[in-house]
């Protein structure tokens, strides 16, 4: 007998007619017939455009609505608690082999925990309550589960491309920003690839069941759609395997640049593969297309940043405590706490490497800003940046007085100028300015993401000119030696000279045994990713004040890693003491926090617990709490 498959076809043997068959054949064929399968497809995605249509009007009521304070908490609360304990109690709970390592699989908060379980979980039921998996006989065609899960992956391949682009239409619905959205991108790739090993195994297995090992070969070679189906499985598998944060970030330029070839093969042989069968080519086209039309955007975004509608050029200039500071002109407007992708075209034309804006956007919009960021040297991109700047010798032979001011940033003139694509600015406001009560906690270089949200708290503070004690604004940063504090020198001073003392504390913790925080942009870049613990639970130690605090400026000097956490209970215990019994006003206090993953954790299960207390109604000077913190760390 001819053995003939489809992935997507019954097979079309001469003489017989699959949709014509006995009705008492008991291999059960109109039992959920291959004509009907695109409705798991079609199923698929209307699921995801209701899912993010609830999502972006749940971002139109946080903006134009005054939502309850018991429902903001509690949806916050969904939104900070982390599903397992800090990294370091996990180490000390299990050893790490080399495999956990190698994998690395970081879970979601709990909210979004629950909300990726639900959706992979009802597909899966959904695939596999329908009976049969198999028909009686090959001959009477594909096994209905493989086709089913197959046309559920087609699906859902589009909004895997799209939450993989940087600019695309779920990031401007939901009011959110392409790196929030990755950790739905990695997920909905690993369900893909779990559905297309579902669509895999029945078309093996039965072949295999019914004629051994050769009828395998035999049923495998037969047609050229199964040798397209392997290929891209294996590009799929490759996707996401290769994309665990250890593999990641052991090399980040070469990672990204084969994730980018290696998607685009994926997608090609889908096309090939499906054949045009059914609808599977909408899904395809979709997923071409916006791909595409996220490629084109950044491409007219990044020319129309540029003062000659071609590139930019940047000053380079090197730091004490291996910063690069990078300043440039541009059009672009930005807010607080965004970042932007740079290329250097003549340096490292291959890396496209994402930098936190130190510096606020011009205020009149009509005028070119000066746009400054910094690149903590550490390999690849970022120590050849920081190499040539010192080669130049940025930082030495100047003349005094040759520095000029740029919105609270002081840079000397450089000599060395590089062309630079600036792709961007991405990601969502941190502005802190609406808050009463504000705490900025960051770890090393990720200072950076605090810088601009502290220079446009004080900018907001002398445009409106707040009453002294309205408004209150503590600094937590972490270092791991003092020549650190050079980074920001200017843009504390700045906004020492704008903020009253008693409404402005900036503490600086430096640790004398050296633990460094984690770099600007995704964490680990090139570079590898730096992931260092903070005491979760520890009593704060005695530390070396100096420093002075009529200034508002604190130094710690300790041989102990910062409390993050005793810094987040004390600024929320600090709100509760400073409104008293009397004094009824409900204060809105925000938190704002960048560093190392073990950072962010610690800070958002705080808040997560926090939120539980003003459900319960034991906070009562606050009317709610809020974090914001630079999501890396892909």
């Amino acid at each position: 007998m001819e053995s003939s498959y489809s992935l997507w076809l019954l097979p079309r043997h001469e003489g017989h007619n699959p949709t014509s068959l006995d009705p008492n054949d008991p291999g059960n064929t109109k039992a959920d017939p291959w004509a009907g399968q695109a409705k798991y497809a079609r199923a698929m995605a209307y699921t995801c455009f209701a899912l993010i249509a609830l999502a972006a009007l749940h971002a139109l009521a946080r903006r134009f609505l005054s939502l309850p304070r018991s429902f903001l908490a509690l949806s916050r609360y969904f939104a900070y608690k982390p599903i397992l304990p800090s990294r370091q109690q996990r180490r000390a709970s299990r050893r790490e082999t080399f495999l956990r390592r190698a994998i690395d699989v970081r879970l979601p908060v709990l909210g979004v925990f629950i909300f990726l379980t639900a959706f992979m979980a009802g597909f899966t039921i959904w695939a596999f309550i329908i009976k049969p998996y198999y028909r009686t006989d090959s001959t009477y065609g594909s096994p209905p589960l493989a086709l089913r899960s197959g046309m559920m992956a087609l699906g859902l391949i589009p909004f895997v491309f799209a939450l993989g682009s940087k600019v695309n239409f779920i990031a401007m619905l939901t009011g959110s920003s392409h790196e929030r959205l990755q950790v739905f991108h990695q997920w909905a790739s690993r369900f893909v690839l779990f559905l297309a090993t579902v669509h895999t195994i029945p078309f093996m297995y039965q072949p295999l069941h019914e004629g051994g090992v050769a009828g395998l070969k035999e049923y495998y070679f037969a047609e050229s759609i199964n040798i397209t189906g392997t290929v891209a499985f294996a590009m799929l598998f490759f996707l996401v395997f290769s994309s665990f944060r250890s593999l990641r970030n052991w090399s980040y330029t070469l990672w990204v640049t084969v994730h980018v070839i290696v998607a685009l093969v994926f997608l090609a042989f889908m096309f090939i593969h499906c054949q045009m069968e059914l609808t599977s080519w909408r899904y395809l086209w979709g997923a071409a297309a916006l791909y595409g039309l996220s490629a084109f955007l950044r491409i007219i975004r990044s020319l129309n940043n540029s003062p000659t509608f071609l590139v930019c050029h940047a000053q380079l200039e090197a730091v004490p405590g291996g910063i690069t500071r990078i300043r440039l002109d541009t059009t672009a407007a930005w807010s607080p706490g965004q970042h932007v992708f740079l290329r250097f075209p003549t340096i490292r034309p291959l890396s496209n490497h994402p930098f936190t804006i130190v510096s606020l956007a011009s205020p009149n919009g009509t005028t070119p800003s000066t746009m400054v960021l910094m690149a903590r040297q550490r390999s690849g991109l970022t120590a050849t940046l920081y190499q040539r700047a010192l080669d130049c010798g940025l930082t030495e032979g100047k003349e005094p007085g040759d520095e000029e001011e740029t919105m609270g940033l002081r840079s000397e003139h450089s000599t060395i100028t590089v062309p630079v694509v600036v792709d961007g600015p991405y990601g969502v406001s941190a502005s802190a300015a609406d808050f009463d009560e504000v705490l900025m906690v960051a770890g090393g270089s990720g200072i950076t993401f605090v810088v601009a949200s502290l220079l446009d708290f004080a900018w907001q503070w002398h445009r409106t000119r707040t009453e002294r004690g309205q408004k209150k604004l503590s600094v937590f940063w972490s270092v791991k030696d003092e020549e650190c504090i050079e980074w920001v020198k200017d843009q504390f001073e700045a906004a020492q000279a704008i903020i009253p003392p008693q409404s402005l504390q900036l503490t600086i913790h430096i640790s004398r045994s050296g633990t460094e925080a984690s770099p600007i942009g995704p964490q680990g870049e090139e570079d590898g990713e730096v992931d260092k613990t903070f005491s979760l639970a520890e009593p704060r130690p005695q530390q070396a004040h100096e420093g002075c605090d009529g200034d508002g400026l604190i130094v710690e000097r300790s041989n102990r890693r910062a409390n993050v956490a005793f810094e987040v209970q004390e600024f929320v215990k600090g709100i509760s003491r400073s409104g008293g019994e009397n004094n009824r006003t409900k204060k809105r206090a925000a938190i704002l926090v960048c560093g190392p993953h073990s950072m962010s954790e610690v800070v958002r299960a705080e808040a997560a617990n926090m939120q539980l207390d003003l459900l319960k109604g034991r906070l009562d000077q606050i009317s709610e709490l809020k974090v914001l913190s630079e999501h890396f760390g892909w």
